[in-house]
């Protein structure tokens, strides 16, 4: 046998003992790959196998019985949460601007009128007052009925939000315009009843009695036409 020979020959056994070492280990990882599905001591055995391979990033082994620990979401940003509460409103002021509440146009920004609108549909479905514009809120005059019952008005009760700052405001201007609302507070009485159902009858405006996106948006236009009057006045005298 020549030299040439004797190479070729020793090629083979190595290609042959490579083969058979090849499907030796695949057996091996079979039977391994079993043994962990079906045997808790595997799976430990498992678990080191892929801490050597990626290092200690897991952190110490669970106790028997222990539970893995939940890792709570990530909080969503200032942006997302802004977006969402400007979709929030325009949404609550597109179904109220579609039931007669008149809440502005459907911006994203809960100004006075709109704050107003939530009030009138609250009080008209019985709900506390709070001015606030949420998710709660938009469920609730999305599914709700397109009428309100009637006489169910929510008797002026304040609730927890915006709704007292909306009425020492509303007070503010009707007093400022000749009207007797009473004490400059947060409080919806009678009084303040009175005085709007007057102010309303005078601008012919439909006399309701309570708050409303009309009520806020004529009060706002007279304060701005009176301090537009105030002060043609006050160039006039220089």
């Amino acid at each position: 046998m020549t030299a040439g020979d004797l190479k070729i020959a020793g090629l083979a056994l190595a290609v042959i003992s490579a083969t058979v070492g090849i499907n030796v280990f695949a057996l091996q990882e079979r039977r391994a790959g079993s043994a962990i599905e079906t045997s808790s001591v595997a799976a430990s055995s498992f678990e080191a196998k892929v801490r050597a391979a990626i290092g200690n990033d897991l952190g110490p082994p669970l106790a028997p019985g222990a539970q893995p620990l939940r890792v709570a979401p990530p909080k969503p940003a200032a942006s997302e949460l802004s977006s969402n509460t400007a979709e929030i409103i325009r949404g609550i002021q597109r179904e109220l601007n579609t039931r007669g509440y008149e809440a502005g146009q459907p911006d994203g920004v809960a100004g006075l009128v709109t704050r107003g609108a939530i009030m009138a549909y609250e009080n008209d479905y019985g709900m506390a007052l709070t001015a606030t514009p949420t998710q709660e809120l938009l469920s609730r005059i999305v599914l709700g009925s397109s009428a309100p019952p009637a006489g169910r008005g929510s008797g002026g009760r304040i609730g927890a939000g915006e709704a007292e700052s909306v009425v020492v405001v509303v007070k503010q201007q009707l007093a400022a315009l000749g009207y007797t609302p009473g004490k400059a507070d947060g409080k919806l009485t009678e009084q303040t009843a009175r005085a709007i159902r007057e102010f309303e009858v005078d601008q012919k405006l439909p006399e309701s009695g309570r708050i409303s996106g009309p009520l806020v948006s004529r009060l706002m236009r007279l304060q701005g036409a009176g301090v537009a009057a105030a002060a043609k006045t006050k160039s006039a005298q220089k």
